[in-house]
């Protein structure tokens, strides 16, 4: 990954049971674009995290909450890892 050399670009996959099509999902992000990328997690209980670890996506899991609480999280943990700009990118494709 090697993102902008105008600031820093976190990529924040936001899940909740998803293992359907994640992997495919992450095949199709242009992973060059970003500095980092992340998956948080809305307490899935279908192996969407084995999934990105097996990935090599850092994951956060979080306790179920609506869209907005994944949301919230996501943009917090991006902004601690740096990130100037932050691109959702919704599990479900």
């Amino acid at each position: 990954m090697q993102g902008s050399a105008h600031g820093k670009t976190v990529g924040v996959i936001l899940t909740y049971n998803c293992v359907a099509m994640l992997e495919s999902l992450y095949r199709r992000i242009p992973l060059e674009a970003l500095d980092e990328i992340i998956l948080i997690d809305n307490s899935s209980v279908d192996g969407t995290v084995d999934v990105a670890q097996r990935l090599g996506i850092p994951v956060v899991v979080h306790e179920y909450t609506e869209y907005g609480g994944s949301i919230k999280c996501g943009l917090k943990k991006a902004l601690e890892m740096g990130a100037d700009y932050i691109v959702e990118i919704h599990g479900d494709g």
